[in-house]
């Protein structure tokens, strides 16, 4: 089969009559955000690791400012992810290859900064945190699966590293958050 794929090549791959549709309209611009909050303790989330539980208080980390959108896209799935200033997500791999954009902000990744109309690739299983610019960031991350089959793992399991801003010292530093502790 050469570069050519009918209509049917593509339905064969979609689970969801709506994903028949030629044209999906969406706005990035204004799509639903909703804030994402934990209990203290992060039991209520289910996946993070023993070692955090009772020593990082997930209601606080999570009050500086992180909220999500699920945009449908038809074949592809769209995750908004809007930080507050200086945001950290920490380090994390999710099941599932993503292509995200920066849409408004700044995002750095290990000593990477990624601004407005620049994006990167992850592979599923590979390790990566980010952390938002001083005036915060939207990003949106693309995937060809489901969101509902999205799982995320994370990798920093030292209390210690659960914290936001670039940390002193190391290959990012520059930048802390001084609301942060």
């Amino acid at each position: 089969m050469g570069m050519e794929r009918s209509d049917e090549d593509f339905r064969a791959k979609w689970v969801d009559a709506r994903d028949l549709k030629r044209f999906i309209p969406f706005d990035l611009a204004d799509p639903d955000w909703v804030r994402v909050t934990h209990a203290s303790d992060g039991k209520d989330s289910g996946n993070f690791p023993e070692s955090l539980v009772g020593r990082v208080d997930f209601e606080k980390y999570w009050d500086q400012g992180m909220w999500t959108a699920y945009i449908d896209a038809g074949a592809f799935n769209i995750l908004g992810i809007k930080l507050g200033p200086n945001f950290t997500i920490p380090r994390h791999h999710h099941n599932i290859h993503q292509l995200v954009f920066v849409h408004e902000g700044e995002v750095w990744s290990g000593s990477q900064v990624y601004r407005r109309g620049g994006g990167y690739f992850t592979r599923a299983g590979h390790s990566y945190g980010i952390t938002a610019g001083p005036e915060g960031a939207i990003v949106f991350e693309i995937r060809a699966e489901p969101l509902s089959a999205l799982t995320t793992v994370w990798d920093d399991i030292e209390p210690a590293r659960w914290v936001h801003g670039r940390r002193p010292g190391g290959p990012t530093s520059e930048l802390v958050d001084d609301r942060a502790g």
